[in-house]
Parts: structure tokens; sequence; C-alpha cells
């Protein structure tokens, strides 16, 4: 059985963009956005996703997509055997407890007037009504899942450290029990340290909870360490994916090898030689034409200005989207 018939999540051909306008009063559209531009992976239930690239690269609005926070231009969005895209709100509703979201900054993602209980028993009212002693019961135990004590419970977000908030947001998440989780870089604001202790958090829960989720992310160090598969994103494209060992490995597309020769190590003898990229992401509102990566890559030739390399497979659950993959296999 394929990945895609046994899957979760089945994301097909997605495009999100987002219209320029110009004028106060009278708004013309002046251009687009194409922050996603024709996206299509799959994930089985269980599995953790990592989701890589540059900022620009569309990462945080595909999973925004997702849960319904980003309007989907066209493409398919599936979840368990139900599609998503073209619901309005009241529609997706039933989905909210199923496809939850942990944001980037546990600062701003917290609502600073509400207690710790307030914050973590409101997707119980709202999703899962139950009585008031039980909400407090399962208000602590999430807190001891997490690793916060339930004496908590009254304490206001700023009286919390960064790690600690995060911690939260994690259990405000999971308080529901849902199958998938987008992890929009959920450790990007913390300091190295606290981010080993909360990716550590998030492998336990995810065995303990069984998670399916995509876990968005910067940093391929990161990813690695959390990740079955990795997909790596480039101004609104999939460039590659594959499973973590191979992708780690034996990188086929020239933007994931600039990527990963860039992860620091500190075993000298297996450092990959540095590539470094000249130029930055173009604009995704006026996207090169072929490659998207053409602009920067060090192996472009006539063919990449000019036609767009599909995503094809050139190892066994390993795809690239690159005329020349073959090269490094």
């Amino acid at each position: 059985m394929s990945i895609s018939e046994r899957s979760l999540l089945k994301i097909s051909d997605l495009k999100v963009h987002f219209p320029i306008h110009k004028g106060v009063f009278w708004q013309k559209e002046i251009g687009t956005v194409k922050a996603v531009d024709g996206v299509s992976l799959s994930l089985v239930r269980g599995e953790v996703l990592g989701l890589v690239g540059e900022s620009g690269s569309g990462k945080s609005t595909l999973g925004r997509a997702v849960i319904g926070l980003n309007r989907v231009r066209s493409g398919s969005i599936w979840f368990d055997g139900a599609e998503l895209t073209g619901l309005s709100r009241k529609q997706f509703q039933p989905f909210r407890s199923k496809i939850q979201i942990i944001f980037q900054d546990p600062y701003s993602s917290l609502n600073p007037r509400m207690t710790v209980y307030d914050i973590l028993s409101e997707p119980l009212r709202i999703h899962d009504p139950c009585g008031k002693s039980e909400r407090r019961r399962r208000v602590a135990e999430m807190l001891e899942q997490v690793g916060l004590a339930a004496r908590h419970v009254n304490r206001f977000p700023h009286e919390f450290s960064g790690g600690q908030r995060q911690r939260i947001a994690i259990a405000r998440a999971l308080i529901v029990r849902p199958e998938l989780v987008i992890a929009d870089e959920p450790v990007s604001a913390l300091d190295v340290s606290i981010q080993a202790q909360i990716l550590n958090l998030l492998q336990d829960l995810r065995r303990q909870f069984d998670l399916t989720m995509i876990f968005i992310s910067h940093d391929l160090a990161v990813v690695e360490h959390i990740s079955d598969r990795v997909a790596v994103m480039y101004l609104g494209k999939i460039m590659e994916i594959a499973g973590r060992d191979g992708l780690y490995a034996k990188p086929l597309n020239p933007y994931t090898q600039a990527l990963i020769s860039a992860v620091p190590t500190i075993d000298v003898t297996h450092r990959p030689k540095r590539i470094i990229l000249n130029g930055i992401i173009p604009s995704p509102n006026n996207p090169p034409s072929g490659c998207r990566f053409h602009t920067r890559c060090p192996h472009a030739e006539v063919r990449c200005r000019t036609e767009e390399p599909p995503l094809a497979e050139f190892a066994p659950a390993h795809s690239s989207a690159c005329w020349f993959s073959s090269r490094w296999m």
C-alpha cells in the first residue's frame, strides 16, 4: 500500500496566493504573492514530517493553510478522507479539535489576561464539553505531562519563562487530543538549551499520544532530531523530499546540499564542504522562470532557466526537483 493510500493528510497541487493591491479608496490588484505554488505531499498516521527552507519559502503559509488560517487559491487538502478546501468557518469547526497548531512565539500566542487554567480549559469548553471538576482534572493532568506543576493553574503567562510558556502552548494544543499537530517553528524563539528540552518533550509526547506532526523549521539540525521524513521548500515549491537518513546522507538537490552544508557540526572529519549561495531568495510575487532556484544555483545550465523540473523520484521514496539530481546518486 502506498503512502498516499494510507495517509492521514494528503495535499495535492496546493496554491496559496495573496493579492497585492494599490490605492486607498479604489484598490486595484497589481500583483500576486505566490507563497505556496503547487505543493503536493502526504503524511501517514504517526509520522513526523519536517518542513524546512529559508525564511520566505512558504513553510508557515502551507502549515496555516492546512489548519484553515490561510485561504487556498486552488488544489486540495484531504484529512482522514475528508476534503478541507472550500469549507466555510462553520463547516471547518468539527476539524478544529483534530488539527491543532503550536505557534512560533510563546510570548504573543498566549492571552496575557487569561490564567493558565483559562487558557487550557477554553479548548475543552469549545470542543469537548465536560463538567468543571473534569476540566480541572484534565488541565492539571496536561500540565504534569508537559513538565509543569498543577499548582501553576492560577498564574498568568507573564509569570513564566519563555520555555515554560511554550510548554503551556503545547499543552493547549494537545489537551483536546488532536490527530495532527502543526508545529510552526516551536523552538526558534528559545535559547539553545531550552530548545533541546522542548524537542525532547515533543518526542516524548509524540510517543505518548501517537501524534502525527508537521514540524516547520529553518534549522536542519533541529529537524533531523525529530523528523521521520523531510521536505525542503524554496519559493513556494517542494525541492526535495525523502526519509531523514537518506536526505541527510545523500541530498540530491543543490539547494538541499547548500542547506545541509551550513549545519554546524563538531565532527570535522565528516564536515561537508561549505556551499555559499550568492544573492537572496527572489520575490515570491515575481518568481524566476524555469527552476526557481536557478538564480542562485552553482550548477545551473541553460535548461534550468527555461524549463521547470518536476518533483521526480530518483531513489526509493526520495524525490527531487532538479534536472541533474542523478549526478549525486
